[in-house]
């Protein structure tokens, strides 16, 4: 535990090509918060087991839905895990789709609400009890 902060971090593998050393880390706060940073990866079982305990989970979304892509989300399988964890926030990084600031890219899908397209600049806001708000 990084006694200073409050936080502890335990890094654990994910499902990307071995060439670059993929993992995720799954951060608790001494609050009890669990955020889960799945990395640059795809679907994979280390994320959906820790996910079970997790009150957000920050899924990169690299491809659209236009072919299988195991290395990475695609808005199909991010709502998929959204189904199968109906009490986590979702929050989508390193997504494919194109900026607000943007002209370049793919539209933005269509995802359920409870699932947040981050943007540079986006932000998430924890106070001492474990509630967060994320700025988007």
């Amino acid at each position: 535990m990084l006694e200073e902060t409050g936080w502890w971090y335990e890094r654990f593998p994910v499902h990307h090509t071995p060439e670059t050393d993929p993992h995720g880390y799954e951060l608790v706060h001494e609050s009890g918060f669990r955020l889960l940073h799945c990395g640059d990866s795809g679907p994979c079982p280390e994320i959906d087991h820790r996910a079970e305990s997790a009150d957000v989970a920050i899924l990169e979304m690299g491809m659209p839905d236009i072919g299988e892509f195991p290395h990475h989300h695609r808005p199909s399988d991010v709502i998929s895990f959204g189904e199968r964890f109906p009490d986590v926030k979702i929050l989508v990084t390193h997504n494919f789709a194109r900026s607000p600031a943007s002209e370049f890219g793919f539209e933005n899908p269509e995802l359920p609400s409870r699932i947040a397209q981050l943007n540079d600049g986006s932000s998430i806001d924890i106070d001492d009890d474990g509630n967060f708000t994320v700025n988007n």
